[in-house]
């Protein structure tokens, strides 16, 4: 006799969105400051102020910082005790996952800034 299949239900669409939000806000954080900052190199150098290129960095930070709350977030959901059924273990995976890459992408943003705070963006533009 064949297993049926889980319905997804209403909170199991909220779950597999964190779990998604884990994944994806941290590198996506990293891309987006990773891009808009040589943007705004330009800026930065023509105007003098870089609160801008400093907004963005916050603002990034704070959303990978989100990405690894999510994971977190999506642990906490899970049942506790032995995570015998493949959906919880998967579920586990994702939350691990996502929150480390987060992290990672937090951690990688941070060190990203650190030239931005002691180094001349506009040393080797003529």
């Amino acid at each position: 006799m064949m297993d049926a299949q889980p319905q997804c239900s209403e909170a199991n669409r909220g779950s597999l969105a964190i779990l998604w939000a884990g994944w994806l806000l941290g590198p996506l954080a990293w891309a987006l400051h990773e891009n808009v900052s040589c943007v705004l190199v330009w800026h930065v150098c023509g105007e003098g102020d870089p609160a801008l290129q400093l907004g963005v960095t916050l603002a990034t930070l704070a959303v990978a910082a989100c990405g690894c709350a999510m994971g977190l977030l999506a642990l906490r959901r899970l049942p506790a005790g032995d995570a015998t059924h493949h959906h919880v273990r998967r579920a586990r995976f994702l939350g691990i996952g996502g929150a480390a890459l987060s992290a990672i992408s937090l951690l990688g943003i941070a060190i990203g800034s650190i030239p931005m705070l002691l180094l001349d963006p506009c040393a080797g533009i003529p």
